[in-house]
Order: structure tokens, then sequence, then C-alpha cells
């Protein structure tokens, strides 16, 4: 179990975005740096999900791919941090009852989280 830090903007799936040149796995915690923008473009989720991440810059699912971001922690967002949703992409947590999972926002200026996309409801 690591955390792993965005170096610049790219695809999260290119290990040369990511300090190091290994990007973040399973368990693994990630952190998307101030003024990085980083296109979430995995269609493949990782098993158990990732740990308690931030973002800082902009972590922006690629659109129309039908990526899901799976978490087994708290998804932070920093100040100036984003977080965009869109068409066809998917947050999901699991792990434990006991643990916390959620979205977080709290206290962070300019934190956004953008959801947007096609209406899926009836």
């Amino acid at each position: 179990m690591a955390t792993i830090t965005s170096n610049t903007s790219g695809n999260f799936s290119n290990a040369a975005i990511w300090v190091g040149g290994v990007g973040p796995v399973d368990n693994d915690s990630f952190i998307i740096a101030n003024s990085h923008v980083v296109t979430y473009d995995v269609t493949s989720p990782v098993t158990t999900g990732f740990d308690d991440s931030d973002i800082y810059g902009t972590l922006r699912h690629q659109a129309s791919a039908n990526t899901v971001l799976r978490m087994n922690g708290r998804l932070r967002i920093r100040t100036n941090g984003c977080y965009y949703m869109c068409d066809g992409s998917t947050l999901q947590f699991r792990g434990a009852a006991s643990a916390s999972h959620f979205v977080y926002l709290l206290f962070e200026a300019n934190a956004s989280f953008i959801a947007d996309g096609s209406d899926g409801m009836p």
C-alpha cells in the first residue's frame, strides 16, 4: 500500500504521469497534485478499491468511456480541486461497514464535485 502522486497532467493509466513512473494500484492512495488535470480512463476497476485519496488539481473521467473509480476509503476534494464525473462514469465505494467511505469537500475553498451526463433516472 503506497501513496502515489501525479507529477504532470495526462491519463490516469499512463505510468509516466506519476512520481516514480508507477501508477496507483489496488489499495494504494493517489494524490492529484495542484494544477494537474488527470483523465480517469480506466474501464476495469481495481478489485478492492483505492484507499483515502486527495484531489488538489482535477480528476476528470473520460467522457462516454464507461469508467469505474472504485474507492475503499475517502475521496477528498481539496482546496481548488475538482472531481468531474462525465456521461458513462461510475464512482463506487466498497469496504467494511466500520470504515469511512465518502466524497469529502468540507471546509475546502473552491472545491468542486461535478456530475454531468445523460439523465438515467426514470
